[in-house]
């Protein structure tokens, strides 16, 4: 009876917990006092029902008194059961496995609980820690690695090989690894070595000594032409630095050398903390150096101008040896459908900023140069001179100007960039004044070119305008037929935050929203704290491994979000498909209806765009039974009025 009373116990716990939970979705769902009540009076009889199930002790004894064998007492605890399972509507398999409950509840509360444990942990063995890391520092009896002799009060402790050595040893062996950090245990006292740091067993001091940088042996010498056992010496060059994992500082002078570990270090950190300078991270580099008893001085010329040769080298690397294309989404195929278009204006760099004496290493191959962007301007300066700016709506964009007198500071005022439905960066290119729209026709020619077929942007309705008045006044220019012919292949595409009436659910659009382009921005916004103080050339670099790191991620990426993008697709498609079938079966329409009824309402819009007047032709009963014409099925009339009153609502 022990367990059976205990199984009973916690199923009416996690039974009483189900009905609390149906009666709040109930109270918030129908807010109806009725229904309150009704759950009141439910709750009510489930606690009678726990009553019922867990009777006094008295009844238990006298229970236990009549029952003769465990098949008698076994007979009111189904009934208990079975009228639990029924009032509660529990499945079979539900209550089969009420045991697991319990430990359903446990799961979720599961790292909650490990994150306790771990408190728990360190506010216990706190002191042992303390203790033990006080402990490191002592002089302690070891032996040596190298020669197995017994040391007791005087050796050397390296962190980096994890061993102990002699002096004698110790000197042998790290005049060939100068960047080893190590510790002298002198008696009680614990003394930080140099590089060039070793303890003189005679004198009883530290001497400096001159130590190599670890390279690897050259296979001959280059005096007698055979193995390099002869005692030769000879001055390394950049060639053997370079093979041997460093990087110099200026390709003729070796007097400051870089770990390439520590150039791919600061590349990394650079990109996954874009806020991150260059001189803090010297800094912080130099803090580790001093607590490492080293000199802490960085020279940050020589750090910056290796940094970026690196990066650079890399990158050609992988574009001249690789064939990597990195400006180009392997997702899209041809046709490519979906491009959007925006505008950053948080990556400016101020007119006061230093010029600079070195030239860009990146140049065009990733953001367009600013001598391109100006012979297109001025073709279409030569054709539709720039004058103010139009009007979006009911108010004025900041996106909708053609000119504008804002960041009169800055020398390049922000990034017009564009990118694919993955978020794959396509083109990038540098603003030296507000957002035009000859700058987007620029960036428009462009994804057209290489095969792109919606082009999104925030104020497409007035741009489109520009682009039908630009191809008028271009007649008989070269570029006429091949601006025309990009503005019919090309279509507009109006984001999802700025207008309901957008094309997202055109075909082979993919749903898409139209924001892809601001989801990057997301992350290039945090350079801007970065790039408004640096050179042209190094701001162009900078960005430059911004764009294509950021590329490169999506690429690594991209068979995850491909697979999720489906699997969401695929559950999404099953919803709207019965959200369909509900609003056409209320209106008594057909699916194969809606193309007639949306090229007359796309007609009508047309007109009403063209002329004010239709608003009252469209009242008349012609235009009613025109659009009534076009459903099938039952309450045409009354159909076609909603949708008249629809049309009416959105003019």
């Amino acid at each position: 009876m022990t367990k059976q009373e205990n199984f009973l116990k916690s199923l009416k716990h996690e039974l009483y917990i189900k009905k609390q939970k149906k009666y709040k979705v109930e109270k918030y769902k129908k807010n109806d006092v009725e229904d309150i009540e009704k759950s009141e009076a439910s709750t009510e009889d489930f606690e009678t029902l726990i009553r019922g199930c867990n009777p006094a002790e008295e009844d238990i004894g006298n229970f236990e008194a009549t029952a003769t064998n465990h098949d008698e007492s076994a007979v009111p605890l189904e009934l208990y059961l079975n009228r639990l399972q029924s009032d509660f509507e529990i499945s079979d398999s539900e209550f089969q496995n009420t045991d697991s409950m319990q430990d359903n509840e446990d799961k979720m509360k599961k790292h909650a609980k490990r994150m306790g444990q771990i408190a728990e942990d360190w506010d216990e063995h706190w002191e042992r820690v303390v203790e033990v890391h006080i402990g490191s520092y002592a002089t302690l009896p070891s032996l040596c690695w190298n020669c197995k002799t017994s040391l007791t009060s005087c050796y050397i402790r390296c962190l980096c090989c994890v061993k102990t050595f002699c002096p004698e040893c110790d000197s042998q062996f790290h005049l060939w690894n100068a960047f080893h950090q190590r510790q002298l245990l002198f008696n009680a006292e614990l003394i930080k070595l140099r590089s060039r740091d070793f303890w003189d067993q005679n004198l009883s001091v530290v001497v400096e000594r001159d130590v190599a940088v670890p390279c690897f042996i050259p296979p001959r010498c280059k005096s007698c032409r055979s193995h390099p056992a002869c005692g030769i010496t000879e001055e390394a060059s950049v060639r053997n630095y370079v093979e041997s994992g460093y990087w110099p500082g200026s390709p003729t002078r070796t007097c400051t050398l870089f770990t390439q570990t520590y150039m791919t270090h600061w590349f990394h950190t650079k990109h996954q903390i874009p806020s991150t300078a260059a001189m803090k991270y010297m800094e912080v580099s130099g803090k580790m150096s001093s607590e490492g008893g080293r000199n802490p001085v960085i020279n940050p010329i020589m750090f910056r101008t290796a940094s970026s040769q690196f990066s650079y080298i890399n990158h050609m690397i992988d574009v001249d040896i690789k064939q990597d294309e990195k400006m180009r989404c392997k997702a899209c195929v041809l046709p490519c459908m979906y491009s959007h278009f925006d505008v950053i204006f948080k990556l400016y760099r101020y007119k006061a900023a230093r010029s600079g004496h070195f030239k860009s290493l990146y140049g065009d191959s990733v953001i367009v140069s600013d001598e391109k962007i100006e012979v297109h301007v001025a073709e279409i300066n030569k054709l539709k001179p720039q004058k103010g700016y139009d009007n979006c709506g009911n108010s004025t964009y900041k996106a909708g100007k053609e000119t504008t007198s804002r960041h009169r500071t800055q020398y390049e005022t922000g990034l017009g960039s564009a990118c694919c439905r993955h978020g794959v960066v396509l083109v990038a290119a540098n603003l030296k004044t507000g957002e035009n729209y000859r700058i987007v026709h620029f960036f428009q020619h462009f994804l057209w070119t290489i095969g792109y077929i919606y082009f999104c942007y925030d104020v497409i309705c007035n741009y489109e305008k520009f682009l039908k008045d630009l191809i008028k006044v271009s007649e008989g220019h070269l570029l006429h037929g091949e601006w025309a012919r990009m503005s019919k292949e090309m279509v507009g595409f109006l984001s999802v935050l700025h207008g309901d009436n957008n094309g997202r659910w055109r075909e082979w659009a993919c749903a898409s929203l139209g924001e892809e382009q601001e989801q990057v921005f997301a992350r290039f916004a945090k350079y801007g704290l970065v790039t408004k103080h640096m050179s042209p050339a190094s701001r162009n670099d900078h960005l430059s491994e911004m764009i294509e790191n950021h590329n490169k991620e999506k690429d690594d990426g991209m068979d995850y979000a491909l697979a999720k993008r489906a699997k969401k697709a695929s559950i999404k498609q099953n919803a709207t498909q019965k959200k369909l079938d509900v609003l056409l079966s209320q209106r008594g329409l057909k699916e194969t209806d809606l193309p007639g009824i949306l090229t007359k309402l796309q007609q009508l819009a047309y007109e009403k765009r063209n002329n004010d007047t239709v608003t009252e032709d469209f009242k008349s009963p012609h235009k009613e039974n025109l659009i009534e014409s076009e459903t099938v099925g039952t309450n045409e009339k009354k159909e076609g009025k909603e949708i008249t009153e629809f049309f009416q609502s959105r003019s």
